[in-house]
C-alpha cells in the first residue's frame, strides 16, 4: 500500500484496530515507521486469531526512538466487521479467526508502521506494510514530514483561536460583572442558584442547564434523585458562547409561570417537549462568574431582605 493511502486509511480504522488490541496510528507521524529485514517465521500456521510474528533485523528507523530494541514483529490482521452480538456473530468470528494469514517470507524488506505492543513485541498496523525501496523510503519521509509540519501549523493555530477565545471571554466577565446591579438583582429573582453548566441547547430559543449546588434565595419548584436539583434558563447567544462548563456561576432567575406540567410549555420550544422552566432576571447580567468575594456581597444583600 502506497503512504498516503496508508495514513487515509488508518484514520477511518483505528477505532476497529483499537477494539482489537492493535496499537493504531492515525497517521504515521503518530508511531514508529522502521526499515525492516525479516528473518526466522515464529508462528505455525498463522491466522487471524493467531497472527504471524516473526523475527526483525532492523536496519533503519525512519520515525521514533533509535535505541528501543525491536526485535521481533507481530503482522496484525485486518479487523472483522463483525460489530454486533447474538446471533450468528460468535460463529462469524470464530470463522474469522481461523481464516489463514499470509506471512512475511524470510528475506523480505520491508517498511512498517506500527508501535510495540505487549512483551516487547512491535506490533504492525496492517495497512502500513509495504516493500521497501529507495523510492518508498523517500515517499513515507516526505509523508512523516508533511504530517508533522500541518501539526505543526494546526496547532499554532489552535493557540491563537483559544487565545483569542479566552480574551473575549474575559471581556465579557468584565463586561456583566462592572454592569451589574446587585440590588436590583437580589430583589428582582424569585430564585438565585450556585452552580456549573450540565447541559446546552442551542435553536429558538436557547437555554442552559445549571447543575445547583447551592440555593441563596427561593425553593427547588420539583425534586430530583438525592441533592440534586437542576434549573433550565432562557440564555442569550452571548451567554451560550461565553459560559464553559468548567467555571461556576451565579444564576438569578424567575420561574415561568406554571412551567412545570404546563401543556402549553411544550410549544415554546421547537420540536421537543421540554424547555426552560425559568427566565433571566436580568438579560444580560442575570449570570455572573462566581467568586467569594461576590458571594459575600450577595449574601449580604439577601440578608437585608
Amino acid at each position: 500500500m502506497k503512504p498516503a493511502a496508508c495514513a487515509i486509511a488508518l484514520s477511518f480504522l483505528c477505532a476497529a484496530l483499537s477494539d482489537a488490541g492493535v496499537p493504531c496510528l492515525h497517521q504515521l507521524a503518530d508511531g514508529d515507521v522502521i526499515v525492516v529485514t525479516v528473518g526466522e517465521a515464529l508462528t505455525k500456521d498463522p491466522t487471524h486469531g493467531n497472527p504471524p510474528v516473526a523475527e526483525i533485523e532492523v536496519t533503519e528507523v525512519l520515525r521514533g526512538d533509535k535505541q528501543v530494541e525491536r526485535t521481533k514483529a507481530l503482522f496484525a490482521p485486518m479487523p472483522n466487521d463483525i460489530d454486533w452480538d447474538g446471533g450468528d456473530s460468535e460463529k462469524l468470528r470464530e470463522e474469522w479467526s481461523k481464516k489463514p494469514m499470509e506471512a512475511p517470507k524470510k528475506g523480505d524488506r520491508l517498511i512498517l508502521g506500527g508501535a510495540m505492543g505487549k512483551d516487547g513485541v512491535f506490533v504492525v498496523s496492517p495497512i502500513c506494510v509495504y516493500a521497501a525501496g529507495d523510492k518508498q523510503r523517500e515517499e513515507v519521509l516526505a509523508l512523516i514530514d508533511k504530517q508533522l509540519k500541518a501539526r505543526a501549523e494546526f496547532e499554532a493555530m489552535a493557540k491563537k483561536e483559544k487565545e483569542g477565545e479566552e480574551a473575549r471571554r474575559q471581556a465579557w466577565r468584565k463586561d456583566v460583572l462592572e454592569g451589574a446591579d446587585l440590588d436590583r438583582l437580589v430583589a428582582g429573582s424569585s430564585f438565585i442558584g450556585l452552580g456549573k453548566i450540565s447541559s446546552q441547547m442551542l435553536g429558538k430559543p436557547m437555554f442552559i442547564t445549571w447543575s445547583i449546588d447551592g440555593i441563596l434565595k427561593g425553593k427547588k419548584t420539583h425534586e430530583y434523585t438525592g441533592d440534586a436539583y437542576f434549573a433550565t434558563a432562557l440564555v442569550s447567544r452571548d451567554q451560550m458562547i461565553e459560559t464553559t462548563r468548567e467555571e461556576r456561576y451565579f444564576v438569578f432567575l424567575n420561574e415561568i409561570p406554571n412551567a412545570r406540567g404546563n401543556p402549553e410549555r411544550a410549544k415554546r420550544v421547537e420540536g421537543g417537549a421540554g424547555g426552560p422552566d425559568y427566565t433571566l432576571a436580568d438579560e444580560k447580567t442575570g449570570i455572573l462568574p462566581w467568586s467569594e468575594d461576590l458571594e459575600k456581597q450577595v449574601r449580604e444583600r439577601i440578608g437585608k431582605k
